[in-house]
């Protein structure tokens, strides 16, 4: 799937249906750069 403009959600498991097209709570589908998961990962504040 390729969006063509920039989509901002407002947490991981909103991302997955759109994006995966499937029910998923995104802490252990998105990996970072180094292959860690979201649930691996320390959560980070903006």
């Amino acid at each position: 799937m390729e969006l063509f403009q920039d989509y901002e959600f407002n947490s991981p498991g909103q991302a997955s249906p759109v994006l995966l097209a499937r029910s998923d709570n995104g802490r252990m589908a998105w990996k970072d750069a180094q292959g860690g998961t979201l649930g691996e990962t320390p959560h980070q504040t903006a």
